[in-house]
């Protein structure tokens, strides 16, 4: 009997919606699904996916602000229902002779330019697969919601209440929590002494995100340097390592400019795991999967700084389930308390006590997908 074959879209500028559609394959692909993965961008790679990812990195990089307005505007989130059929319908014929060649019986996207062609070659009749969502945040934004969607898979029980609030179906809305990889066994102290860590000392994580965007560069390095010094004033022995993803300039310029020896800059890394593994906290901006995964090995996150917007958002849910450290600001970090905060968790494990008897842990971090999704999968 032939497998029943799922398409699986994605976009690749920041890791996460990537990694949640590679989880997904992962899972499925080890419950006879015949899986395939795509990147929409690749596939309806042209000047509009160009100007646009460099327009979104810009905005990101250099005037966030105006990201977050984007993002939370009812005036933009009222002309993005208007208007994205039209552009998606535009942009879709690639993806349409994808599924003419893999023939999916089932197609989930995990993010909303691939979310917004699939809805429209749905509502055009051009495609009878069954058409899914995936989301990688801990908050809602209406524009990945599509009338033409057939299912949700959404993380956590918050969302389903607020999409049943806006009109959709309780019966299309799974709670799956956010897919992360098993841990896999490992000897802990032959990976600390493979990554220079000797016995005795503490480590601290510190993650700029997939692109390598937000705080500057200044500031990072400052920020990097206090917490050091303040280490050094207590004496405790620790190894910070610093993971700046895609952002090559960044992770070149702070080895040049941080010369000391407990200092690790590594650019990007993979795989993570070897890193959560061996840490005593993580110092991150709180993306969605990032979270998850560090969680995933109990370790207290703290927050360095977040994008306006989606991670502004996603604070607030995490905040409020008590899975990161208490956020010190808002936005831009408080630099003097984050080190108290930072040091204090590394010296005690207070934190990470509290975290693993928490029960959203259990209930965020998943390996495996619902019977009830595997089931619909399959009929």
């Amino acid at each position: 009997m032939p497998k029943t074959k799922i398409l699986i879209l994605y976009t690749a500028i920041g890791q996460g919606h990537k990694t949640i559609a590679e989880n997904l394959g992962r899972v499925l692909a080890g419950q006879e699904f015949e899986i395939r993965l795509e990147d929409i961008h690749k596939v309806q790679a042209g000047s509009l996916v160009t100007i646009t990812t460099a327009i979104h990195q810009l905005i990101n990089r250099h005037v966030p602000i105006i990201w977050r307005w984007l993002y939370l505007s009812d005036t933009v989130i009222y002309l993005g229902r208007k208007f994205r059929m039209r552009l998606a319908r535009r942009h879709s014929q690639r993806t349409l002779a994808l599924i003419e060649e893999f023939d999916p019986a089932v197609i989930i996207a995990t993010q909303t330019t691939a979310s917004a062609v699939i809805a429209y070659l749905k509502a055009a009749g051009l495609t009878t697969a069954r058409f899914g969502i995936a989301f990688s945040d801990f908050h809602l934004h209406q524009l990945w919601l599509y009338p033409q969607t057939d299912f949700y898979l959404c993380n956590i029980e918050e969302q389903k209440q607020e999409m049943v609030e806006l009109g959709v179906p309780a019966g299309k809305i799974f709670v799956c929590g956010m897919l992360v990889e098993p841990l896999a066994p490992a000897d802990v102290e032959s990976e600390r002494l493979e990554l220079g860590v000797l016995t005795g000392t503490k480590v601290v994580l510190v993650g700029t995100g997939s692109q390598g965007i937000g705080l500057s560069e200044r500031k990072l390095q400052d920020f990097l340097e206090r917490l050091l010094a303040k280490f050094n004033r207590i004496g405790l022995k620790v190894k910070i390592f610093v993971v700046c993803g895609k952002n090559a300039k960044l992770a070149a310029r702070l080895k040049t400019n941080l010369n000391h020896e407990a200092i690790s800059v590594l650019g990007f890394f993979t795989p993570m795991a070897r890193l959560y593994r061996i840490a005593d906290a993580f110092v991150t901006k709180p993306g969605g999967l990032s979270i998850t995964e560090a969680l995933s090995y109990q370790l207290p996150c703290a927050i360095l700084y977040s994008l306006p917007g989606q991670e502004e958002l996603n604070i607030d849910y995490l905040r409020r389930a008590s899975l990161i450290m208490p956020p010190v600001s808002r936005r831009q970090p408080d630099v003097y308390r984050l080190i108290l905060q930072v040091v204090e968790e590394v010296r005690t494990g207070d934190f990470r006590r509290i975290l693993r008897k928490n029960p959203q842990l259990a209930a965020v971090v998943k390996t495996q997908l619902p019977d009830e999704v595997l089931q619909l999968l399959h009929s």
